[in-house]
């Protein structure tokens, strides 16, 4: 892809990045002779030379909601984008005298053909409100583009550019014979696409396949070429490589569209994503159980945590990554074919006993804010046990080799540690632990119908040889208090995994059932049949990151005033037969608000019509 595409692209990408630091009818002119077409993912057929199509609702609405966002941060900033992007429009994208003929309520639309075939694959269009305007405003050096184009001019650079008009909309390309292969998409199905999103751009994965699929393979191919870090190569990377690449081709092959859609309404910015799946593989199979899959177990979950996910999804289309999970611990355990066999039987055996369904929470207990809570449907509880610590005894008799290996000169100076058992291990550690104020120990207990194992740790600070005088490393030790410990319990088809002050009472509180009451706002307001679920809360984590970071505490004043949780959320779900959808919704007003700055407009601003 060449000079204009990568003007374009330059474009989008100033205002997106500064953004980070800080169609109602037919839009033709014609008469509407056709219905206007769903904006939606795959409502538009790809002829075999369009990779990707796209548009705005409007030059106006991106620049205003861009300005508004980023001004949020900085306002100056802000001011800067509402003039600079139309100015970069203008002068290096599409190097017209003027933009005063386009109007800038309406539409802009691109596409991007085959960049194989074509030097300069991308095409822009633009609504014409004054035709002699248009005429105008093209450059003094224009002449006839015939055969394929209707006008030719010369950017100071000296590469030749070509704008045509169809209709009320005038079209922009580099490359001579692009306008001549898109003319009968733009003037087809694509003419009756309404833009009304802030920007909306779709790609067809089957198109791209064809285009660059070999590209991909072969790259796999030659990951074996790669150089790699003196000193931490792992053994087996490179095939894990392909195997990771061959998975990214598997998955476009099952895929026909995608579509990214950003909006914005003045106080929260959305990312939505869509793909159409080809039907009869393992994607189209993930789209057709969402509607059978529910999400319930974070009903067991307690409130305000500031991470909280749900999930419901079918095991087994994690399988390829559970194999190179295995490769990399093989290698990086250096396990021989035995044992990587052993490992692989026992973690397929645990993923065919999982349900699919899982609930993760992450929270304060008093002020340790990591206590962690997990719940995971289980077809066989007693089985799914058997097989995890099957898997964990075949990786930790092999992590005391993995440790002496890393340790190297200094491998003589440690503890002499037995790897045979975790309890082993404990005993081994217990005098080095006596010395240093610690104590562990790993407990079997029962929790109603709940079979409960913990690793239970208590410090005595007084031992500890750290100046515990120091400010900075008193706020850490009054946050995790003298006693933490983590827990797995498994009973009712349920499997537990638990950590915090006390991990196994934590067991028997999940079992009784608390609430989830954000969980169940993201599931019940998404236009999606949900899968999986996660709700993060920015503002109590940085909460504890400030009371051991004083530059944090004097940035962000509002932190311990501030009643907004700051809850970014993600959600992805499957939706009629075949299509998959994700949506991130990011608080921009809240997180501007962390952070006050003379001027920033860190109120709403009005939504976009």
């Amino acid at each position: 892809m060449t000079t204009k595409f990568f003007k374009v692209a330059a474009v989008m990408s100033c205002a997106l990045m500064l953004t980070a630091i800080g169609c109602k009818k037919d839009q033709t002119g014609g008469p509407a002779a056709r219905a206007a077409l769903k904006a939606d993912v795959g409502t538009v057929a790809f002829p075999n030379d369009i990779l990707v199509f796209g548009g705005m609702k409007s030059l106006d609405d991106f620049t205003g909601a861009m300005t508004a966002l980023v001004s949020k941060f900085e306002p100056q900033m802000g001011a800067m984008i509402g003039a600079q992007v139309p100015a970069l429009l203008q002068g290096q994208v599409l190097g017209v005298k003027n933009l005063a003929w386009m109007d800038h309520t309406k539409p802009l639309k691109f596409v991007v053909l085959d960049y194989k075939k074509f030097s300069d694959p991308l095409l822009i269009l633009l609504p014409i409100k004054s035709s002699e305007g248009f005429k105008q405003a093209l450059p003094d050096n224009k002449s006839a583009g015939a055969p394929d184009n209707q006008t030719k001019y010369t950017f100071a650079t000296g590469s030749e550019h070509y704008a045509n008009v169809i209709g009320d909309w005038a079209v922009f390309s580099a490359d001579a014979k692009a306008f001549s292969a898109a003319k009968p998409f733009i003037e087809g199905p694509f003419k009756d696409y309404v833009f009304s999103e802030l920007l909306d751009v779709q790609i067809s994965s089957t198109r791209f396949m064809q285009v660059a699929g070999a590209d991909i393979a072969a790259f796999k191919e030659n990951v074996t070429k790669l150089p790699t870090t003196p000193g931490l190569e792992i053994p087996g990377i490179q095939e894990m490589l392909k195997k990771e690449i061959q998975m990214l081709l598997d998955i476009l092959d099952q895929t026909e569209t995608a579509r990214f859609v950003m909006r914005f309404n003045g106080d929260v910015l959305t990312l939505r994503g869509g793909v159409k799946v080809a039907p009869g593989k393992g994607l189209a199979k993930f789209v057709a159980d969402t509607k059978d899959r529910k999400l319930d177990l974070y009903k067991s979950l307690p409130a305000n945590g500031w991470f909280e996910t749900a999930v419901n999804v079918d095991p087994s289309l994690f399988k390829d990554w559970a194999d190179i999970g295995v490769d990399f611990w093989a290698g990086i355990l250096k396990l021989e074919q035995a044992d990587k066999d052993k490992l692989v039987k026992e973690m397929s055996r645990l993923l065919t006993l999982e349900t699919g369904e899982m609930a993760f929470w992450i929270g304060y207990d008093g002020q340790f804010p990591f206590r962690f809570l997990s719940i995971t449907g289980v077809k066989d509880a007693a089985g799914a046990k058997d097989a995890m610590y099957k898997t964990y005894g075949i990786l930790f008799s092999k992590a005391g080799a993995l440790i002496k290996s890393m340790a190297g000169p200094n491998a003589a100076d440690m503890p002499q540690m037995d790897w045979s058992s975790p309890k082993a291990l404990l005993a081994s550690l217990k005098p080095e632990l006596d010395k240093s104020g610690v104590t562990a120990a790993i407990t079997s207990k029962k929790v109603g119908e709940i079979d409960v194992d913990a690793l239970e740790i208590g410090v005595d600070y007084s031992k500890v040889p750290i100046p515990a005088d120091k400010e900075d490393v008193k706020k850490i030790t009054d946050s995790i208090g003298d006693k933490l410990s983590f827990a797995l319990g498994f009973g009712n088809g349920l499997m537990y995994g638990t950590f915090g002050q006390d991990a196994v009472a934590d067991v028997g509180k999940i079992a009784k059932g608390q609430g989830g009451d954000r969980i169940k706002e993201l599931i019940t307001g998404a236009d999606t049949r949900a899968a999986a679920v996660v709700w993060f809360g920015l503002r109590d984590i940085l909460r504890f990151v400030s009371r051991i970071d004083a530059d944090l505490a004097r940035n962000m004043p509002n932190l311990d005033t501030m009643k907004d949780p700051i809850g970014i959320s993600f959600v992805l779900g499957g939706r009629d037969d075949r299509i998959m959808d994700a949506e991130l919704k990011i608080p921009i007003t809240s997180i501007a608000g962390l952070i006050p700055r003379p001027g920033a407009n860190t109120g709403a601003a009005p939504a976009t019509p």
